[in-house]
């Protein structure tokens, strides 16, 4: 008791401040070490017809693609409701969703191998509203009824009924770090994971689950985040994945 009515600094507050805090992006890069990025869906919603990566993993400095062929275990995951894929393999949830992931030498290569990522789809009109999802009957999850009491005999005894439609407009806030992860590869299939997650538990258990993997060949630290705001839970699982899958697949270090 004897810290009451006094200002604690945080336990991280020097290091923050002199810029001593060690992030993702501020660590050295490992010998070896892969950048990754990935080819997104170019529509919102459709199916895929075919996937041409050819020119991209033929650029000098790219040392690998993959597609969700190359996953050992489940392409799927979800912190509830495990119900989204890793790499696309058919149908397009959302624009920009994972399709192919590119592992180069340099972010640039990088950068450079995703556009030459050839994606044909077969688009769809896209459910861009509630409204749309009702009348389509597509919903996130099982139906649920939370009832208590008589609303009928409720309503009857009331003096004034206000009845109408609320939209509140969701806002995602803006990390000053961004969704980052290092994977670092290690004996006997183990990897590394320095991420950038809210729940180091749940990004060992999708990693491992998805790559083919048991728990005990995944660790996951998470020294430090620069944001969170519950985006940097299952969001944070994506990127894990990506440099996961690298790693894995080509045995070097990785970091997106």
């Amino acid at each position: 008791m004897n810290q009451v009515g006094k200002a604690i600094p945080h336990d991280s507050a020097i290091g923050h401040v002199t810029g001593l805090a060690h992030y993702i992006e501020d660590l050295p890069p490992l010998a070896g070490e892969l950048w990754v990025d990935f080819a997104g869906a170019p529509t919102a919603s459709g199916r895929i017809v075919s996937v041409d990566f050819r020119k991209a993993a033929s650029l000098p400095g790219v040392v690998g693609v993959y597609s969700h062929h190359d996953i050992d275990g489940v392409n799927i995951f979800g912190p509830i409701i495990v119900d989204e894929p890793f790499l696309v393999e058919d149908e397009i949830s959302y624009l920009g969703q994972p399709v192919v992931v590119i592992a180069a030498k340099n972010r640039r290569i990088a950068r450079l191998a995703k556009r030459l990522v050839e994606i044909e789809v077969d688009p769809e009109s896209p459910i861009l509203g509630i409204e749309d999802a009702i009348a389509s009957g597509t919903y996130l999850g099982p139906h649920r009824r939370i009832q208590r009491g008589d609303l009928e005999d409720g309503f009857s005894q009331c003096d004034e009924i206000v009845e109408g439609t609320f939209h509140c407009k969701g806002q995602e806030q803006f990390y000053l770090e961004s969704q980052a992860c290092q994977a670092i590869p290690g004996e006997m299939g183990q990897l590394k994971l320095i991420s950038s997650t809210q729940n180091p538990t749940e990004t060992q258990a999708v990693v491992a689950e998805v790559l083919g993997l048991q728990m005990h060949q995944v660790v996951c630290e998470c020294k430090r985040m620069g944001g969170g705001f519950g985006g940097k839970e299952t969001q944070s699982a994506l990127p894990a994945l990506m440099v996961g899958l690298v790693a894995q697949k080509a045995g070097q270090p990785a970091r997106i």
